[in-house]
């Protein structure tokens, strides 16, 4: 299968291990935490999840899996990033474009997967989204339609979605190729600023 080389990849090789190389993390409760590679900070906001196999940073917001902090911390497009982690975990490498293509895809689909439930969720259980609810039941529109159609919510927020899917893992770069994010001009993701949601209420 086309996607079989980067879970070979992540299934030899441990987020926290990696990570370690480059920045020196202690642990904290479950995870470990240190200072983020990515912006200047006195304080630890970086985090990494050896359960989750993803590391964030709440300071700069970003985040990601071993390939996209290989990428981010070594300047590398996702081939190169691909060619240096499989070789390190000794994966053999069949074809290259078609993984690219397949993963970024799946990664893409799952993108929008949590953000239709991030709609759902907010619409069904937020107060801020009373006006809305309240509106569909003027409009004759059943909790048995909302359900099957999966009708949610954006909140009046600038970047709530786009932060709620750091969390999950998805790096910035893919937020914004699935058009659920937007990046101002002269933004940059080392920065991790000046990225706002598409969809605001």
């Amino acid at each position: 299968m086309a996607d079989t080389n980067t879970q070979l990849i992540k299934d030899k090789i441990d987020v926290g291990d990696l990570v370690g190389e480059y920045v020196s993390l202690k642990p904290a409760g479950t995870n470990l935490k240190g200072l983020c590679p990515f912006h200047s900070e006195k304080t630890g906001s970086f985090m990494v999840s050896r359960e989750k196999q993803i590391w964030h940073c709440f300071g700069c917001g970003k985040g990601g899996d071993i390939f996209t902090f290989i990428q981010e911390i070594e300047g590398m497009d996702f081939v190169e990033a691909l060619r240096l982690l499989a070789n390190r975990a000794g994966v053999e490498l069949e074809t290259y474009r078609s993984e690219i293509d397949k993963s970024q895809k799946n990664r893409l689909f799952e993108i929008n997967v949590q953000a239709l439930r991030f709609f759902y969720n907010f619409l069904e259980k937020m107060p801020t989204a009373e006006p809305a609810r309240e509106y569909l039941k003027d409009r004759k529109l059943t909790q048995e339609t909302i359900d099957e159609w999966k009708i949610g919510f954006a909140p009046d927020q600038w970047s709530l979605l786009t932060s709620y899917l750091l969390k999950k893992g998805f790096s910035i770069d893919d937020l914004v190729a699935s058009g659920l994010t937007i990046k101002k001009d002269g933004s940059n993701t080392t920065s991790g600023r000046g990225f706002y949601d598409r969809f605001r209420g």
